[in-house]
């Protein structure tokens, strides 16, 4: 078989609407998979900079802002059947949406509270109608619902790029006509999401999870913010809904390569409604603080990245936030998951002493419909000081060498037979820290760090066999060409399921023999041994074991800084962490992992979960429940995302009781740290360091009245 790799080449040249990133290049490359979107009239919209508040600005200024939410190398491609081609933004790659002038409150109208709560729920599937987020009247407590992947001509709304948005009134009015004309009736929930757009069988990549008998965003959102609507307690009138129904991965890709944009875009849209909302309620306010409180619910993710605020997401989020409260608006407090990958083997860590060459296997399954994608990151890019190999099953090894100096992304190619089945990336990362400053060259090498990104072509592909990578073993390997041994942390990326039409995902995964997956009584081994020892402690495994693969770091990327609130997953029965729960990384000495260099909390990294809260009853109760897809129904579902949306009804309990001083985070780590001294529970953790629990376990705070057997 011949293998070659090709020499190193730059993007340099690309024109700045195609600067794109290593996930991005490789899907439109061709060898990254046959692309899930299709068709003419595809769009890319580039997410530039706006403005947090553009529309209280006159027109003829907007043109000259530039802040806010920047999304310098993402594009975001809209499915045709659901992009508003006629479309223009106010300016330039403005991701800006008008928001259209609301009518008078009337009938239709449930009036807010002067003391309202937003609970902004981003996940998929959520159905409009559902009775736990009405009142007992029949309305809707939603105030705003914007159906991302809605075909744009169920209501073809000129202010909006792409997909559909229903208000309040208008989700009242389609209830009262899907309820025989009634506004507390028996409910057509088929034809009422239907003609919502959440639930579409026509067009391949839109959503349809509500259409069965659970789905994840009537779960979260019943966590976040469901109530019974007989009660009308206090909680029920005060917190109001904007729902966003994202994406499925069909459209952001497996490896979540729009995500990021999507969701940018989602977080700009709640708080514009927001705050519309509260200027609706304060006309001719003079207050300095401005807004009502939100708390937004994003349980998604991915596995690999720098962790910290590195990454482009939470550098976004951090500017947001600054600058939103230097503004002058209220807080937007952000919760998402820890992440399900524990268990995973996605996360290693290789420390290659001077001259030394550390080797890691790299398993990828046969079948797979999907590319594969691997992270390699290590400090400082202004020093490079390590080499990098790929080595396919059957193949000789060589070492990439050093890419060319200068340019944004450097790329190499792999030809199998003359097709590309592989390549690798390297770029220098020198993004804003969340505390929102600038980074120049010349600040300290800690902010500046090198990530390669190594893509392999699908094992499977009908359409072009020939265009596919071999499965089985391959091997990535590091060579340190510095004068000190030096580290680097390598991720095997997220891979989304996709939908049954859309073939099999299979996840590949790092593969070390001294790695252990069962303990001697056969269940798998977690971050921590179980049972405890005579002391009633439970040992750190990944301090005492040999192999590089690690739970310690499997914490979902997006959320491994300081700007959200990261929650994990405990059983109820025994308190245990959830086996699936990831593990944070990083402890304030340094000392982590059982590694030689440990990694320092720089950049904003978190080493832990915020806390906890429940994600299974027991070990033969799978899950928790909450609500189904329809009225009256209740599902048992399991993983960190509900432990989220717990999370965000915890903080939003709080700021029921007039806690606004404090974010997100700094309230469940209070209430997490009370509730595990409360608790008294007789397990000592190692080290006194609770890596998967995080400041401790929280009792689920809603009020659920269903036992389960």
């Amino acid at each position: 078989m011949d293998w070659r790799w090709g020499d190193w080449e730059t993007l340099k040249d690309v024109p700045k609407d195609e600067n794109l990133s290593p996930y991005t290049h490789w899907v439109k490359s061709g060898s990254g998979g046959v692309p899930f979107i299709s068709g003419g009239g595809e769009k890319g919209l580039g997410l530039q900079g706006r403005d947090l508040n553009s529309w209280e600005i006159p027109a003829h200024l907007r043109q000259h802002i530039e802040k806010g939410i920047k999304v310098a190398d993402s594009h975001i491609v809209v499915p045709n059947y659901a992009n508003n081609a006629d479309y223009v933004p106010k300016t330039l790659d403005d991701t800006t949406i008008a928001i259209p002038t609301a009518r008078a409150p009337d009938s239709t109208t449930t009036p807010l509270e002067a003391d309202t709560i937003i609970a902004g729920v981003i996940d998929v599937g959520i159905p409009l109608g559902h009775n736990r987020w009405r009142f007992s009247d029949g309305k809707t407590r939603v105030l705003s619902a914007w159906q991302m992947m809605a075909p744009w001509d169920l209501k073809e709304q000129a202010h909006l790029p792409f997909g559909a948005e229903f208000t309040q009134s208008e989700i009242n009015t389609l209830l009262k006509k899907h309820s025989g004309n009634q506004q507390n009736g028996w409910l057509n929930e088929h034809d009422f999401n239907v003609e919502t757009g959440v639930v579409d069988f026509v067009h391949r990549q839109a959503q349809r999870g509500a259409a069965g008998q659970a789905s994840h965003g009537a779960h979260v959102l019943d966590l976040v913010a469901g109530m019974d609507p007989a009660t009308e307690e206090d909680f029920q009138k005060r917190v109001r809904i904007i729902a966003i129904n994202a994406p499925t991965a069909a459209v952001f890709k497996a490896a979540g390569t729009y995500l990021d944009a999507y969701m940018l875009y989602a977080i700009q849209r709640i708080a514009d409604i927001a705050d519309k909302a509260w200027r609706d309620k304060n006309p001719n306010s003079s207050k300095t603080k401005k807004g009502f409180p939100i708390v937004i619910n994003m349980s998604f993710g991915k596995q690999a990245g720098s962790k910290d605020a590195l990454d482009e997401f939470p550098a976004k989020l951090a500017r947001f936030v600054k600058d939103r409260e230097a503004s002058g608006w209220s807080k937007v407090r952000f919760v998402m998951p820890a992440g399900n990958d524990n268990l995973d083997r996605c996360n290693a860590i290789l420390e290659p002493k001077k001259g030394a060459i550390e080797k890691l296997n790299w398993r990828i399954l046969p079948q797979d419909h999907s590319a594969n994608y691997v992270e390699v990151w290590g400090n400082d890019a202004g020093n490079e000081v390590m080499s990098l190999s790929l080595k396919p099953p059957h193949a000789e090894a060589q070492f990439l060498g050093a890419p060319p100096v200068g340019g944004d992304l450097h790329f190499r190619n792999l030809y199998h037979n003359g097709i590309v089945v592989a390549r690798v990336y390297y770029s220098r990362v020198s993004l804003p820290p969340e505390n929102g400053r600038d980074v120049n060259e010349s600040d300290n090498p800690i902010h500046k760090k090198y990530r390669y990104v190594l893509c392999t072509a699908p094992t499977h592909r009908a359409d072009e066999p020939q265009m596919t990578a071999p499965s089985g073993q391959w091997e990535i390997a590091v060579k340190n060409l510095g004068s000190k041994q030096e580290q680097v942390v390598l991720s095997v990326q997220t891979d989304q399921a996709l939908s049954a039409s859309d073939g099999k995902n299979l996840r590949s995964y790092f593969d070390d023999p001294h790695y252990e997956r069962f303990g001697e009584e056969g269940g798998w081994l977690e971050s921590y041994a179980f049972p405890p020892d005579h002391k009633s402690r439970v040992e750190n495994l990944d301090i005492r074991t040999k192999t590089p693969v690690r739970r310690h770091g499997t914490m979902n990327a997006s959320a491994a800084h300081g700007v959200v609130a990261r929650v994990g997953g405990y059983r109820v029965t025994d308190r245990r962490p959830a086996p699936y729960s990831s593990t944070g990384r990083g402890r304030e000495s340094g000392q982590d992992d059982g590694t030689v260099l440990g990694s320092k909390l720089e950049n904003g990294r978190k080493g832990a979960p915020t806390a906890s809260f429940p994600t299974d009853d027991s070990p033969a109760h799978f899950g928790i429940l909450a609500a189904g897809a329809a009225n009256g129904s209740v599902a048992a579902m399991r993983g960190t995302s509900f432990a989220s949306a717990q999370g965000a009804r915890e903080i939003i309990n709080k700021l029921m009781k007039g806690n606004h001083s404090k974010s997100g985070k700094e309230l469940l780590l209070i209430a997490a740290k009370a509730a595990e001294k409360a608790s008294n529970h007789p397990i000592k953790f190692s080290d006194d360091q609770i890596d998967v629990l995080g400041g401790g376990r929280i009792d689920r705070p809603d009020k659920q009245k269903i036992d389960r057997f």
